[in-house]
């Protein structure tokens, strides 16, 4: 019982490595390297203010700051070669999805979110400068429809 349990598992991680690198595909190393840090930072705001984890926010914000900084940058101009003058909006409703995801997973994970949420932390602050994007490839679970280009949105397809 224990090992079919384990391989159901094994297979529902794999499959959803396959469906995430497949949600990156026509992004640049660049782009999804800054959307995947946008999912991080995301994640760690909602633990932060979930499970009353600001001071370890706080520092995660402060040692990474050029990278999420950089990151950021990378971020709006894909929105806005991809959005063109509605790109700061379409990047707001990015946003705010990956936050409503990541508050729907803290809510129904109860417990459990919030000691995840300590080991997280705890595993980002040990790592070295500018390694977030390395550190969270292949975590980052974003919905295809909320990645830029397949946003329901009246405004023009990414070229």
């Amino acid at each position: 019982m224990t090992r079919q349990v384990a391989s159901i598992a094994a297979a529902v991680i794999i499959a959803g490595m396959a469906t995430s690198a497949a949600a990156f595909e026509g992004f640049s190393s660049n782009e999804k390297a800054a959307l995947n840090v946008r999912h991080l930072q995301s994640e760690l705001m909602v633990a932060a203010l979930s499970c009353d984890l600001r001071p370890q926010y706080n520092a995660a914000i402060d040692r990474f700051q050029d990278e999420w900084v950089s990151h950021g940058q990378e971020l709006k101009q894909l929105f806005r070669r991809t959005y063109a003058g509605g790109g700061e909006r379409e990047l707001n409703r990015f946003v705010t999805a990956l936050a409503n995801e990541a508050s729907a997973e803290s809510l129904s994970r109860g417990g459990g979110y919030c000691r995840d949420a300590r080991s997280l932390f705890t595993e980002i602050l040990a790592l070295p400068r500018r390694s977030l994007a390395v550190f969270w490839d292949g975590r980052a679970d974003i919905s295809q429809e909320h990645l830029p280009g397949r946003i329901e949105s009246a405004a023009a397809p990414r070229n």
